[in-house]
């Protein structure tokens, strides 16, 4: 089988996989099921939201994962591997990185709310929720990008 045909098959796999998790959380919203998520917010006394709190974030995180999937696997690091505008790429996958870190740490904000009250400072809650959320988006870039290199080096053998 060839490169094309299997990038092919990727793509609409990928899809499945990112309706597959999506549809749950479309379909759940009348249960409002958030696996006990609101107990963690009424414990330290923070308003609770299933909309904002839980839909939205967990949203918006499965449409990232499945948008940087898609940039990472077919086209930055194909275009790198064969050098084709080297600057250009490695600028969108550092854009990638932070943007990406950003919106998880936004997301996380709202997910994650009642992990403000754990720290002495605002400052220091957001400090560690950003920390973590930028660490997730490098160890997401990297294991997309290992994945594509393997997916390459098969390929090519």
């Amino acid at each position: 089988m060839k490169l094309k045909d299997v990038r092919k098959i990727e793509f609409w796999m990928a899809t499945v996989v990112f309706v597959a998790v999506v549809y749950p959380l479309l379909v759940d919203t009348n249960n409002r099921d958030d696996s006990g998520m609101h107990n963690y917010f009424l414990h330290q006394k923070i308003s609770y939201s299933y909309f904002f709190n839980f839909f939205v974030p967990n949203f918006i995180i499965d449409l990232l994962l499945y948008v940087m999937f898609l940039l990472l696997n077919f086209v930055l690091i194909p275009s790198l591997i064969n050098r084709k505008r080297e600057l250009l790429n490695y600028s969108l996958l550092a854009a990638l990185i932070l943007v990406s870190g950003v919106i998880f740490g936004v997301c996380r904000t709202y997910s994650h709310a009642y992990e403000l009250k754990d720290y002495d400072s605002i400052q220091r809650s957001y400090n560690s929720i950003f920390f973590k959320a930028f660490a997730q988006a490098v160890l997401l870039t990297i294991v997309i990008s290992l994945y594509t290199c393997a997916q390459y080096l098969i390929s090519f053998a």
